[in-house]
């Protein structure tokens, strides 16, 4: 629900908002009806608009890395952690899209995203020379969901040399699946 005029006098910023309060009830307690909340539009509001950028996420891999050096006590560089960063105009963070993925059942396109782009990008350092392959690699992945087993063949074809330095750190805000995480280990 959303009500005139408490919420708004415009019918479409009225049926934006009661559209909202239908989307956080279909995204979590099914069953039950929600009045708009203004500050949960304002925190969340990029679950309605951000659906068709995630799409695009996916289809063009609209997506950098950042490397992050894992140093030693000792100052030497013991690994990098490869940091994704989205390149859209209105999701930046990670957190909301990884929020947005899974309010759309989309964590599998996220999970495979992260390890195409995420691999290509690191080999693409390593080839260049601004990277070593005797640090490890620190990835992140999504403990609930797994690639599929074409996904690591094509993995383990195309970057095999460089699995044994991987090291797969795993996203906290899903909890772990137990086979997921041996389909993770089959990986590094």
């Amino acid at each position: 629900f959303a009500w005139y005029p408490d919420n708004a006098d415009q019918f479409d910023v009225l049926l934006n908002y009661a559209d909202f309060a239908m989307y956080t009830v279909k995204h979590s307690v099914k069953g039950i009806a929600l009045e708009f909340d203004p500050e949960s539009y304002t925190n969340n509001s990029y679950l309605l608009s951000g659906r068709e950028e995630l799409n695009q996420l996916f289809e063009k891999q609209l997506v950098d890395f950042a490397f992050q050096p894992i140093v030693t006590r000792d100052g030497g560089v013991f690994g990098y952690e490869m940091l994704m960063r989205p390149k859209l105009k209105n999701l930046r963070g990670i957190n909301e899209i990884l929020n947005l993925a899974r309010v759309q059942a989309k964590l599998p396109q996220m999970e495979e995203l992260t390890w195409k782009a995420g691999m290509k990008f690191y080999d693409a350092q390593v080839k260049t020379g601004n990277v070593s392959v005797e640090e490890k690699i620190f990835i992140n992945s999504i403990a609930s969901t797994t690639l599929s087993d074409a996904d690591i063949s094509m993995i383990e074809e195309m970057y095999g040399q460089y699995l044994d330095r991987l090291v797969i750190e795993m996203t906290e805000s899903e909890p772990l699946d137990q086979n997921c995480l041996e389909n993770k280990i089959k990986i590094a």
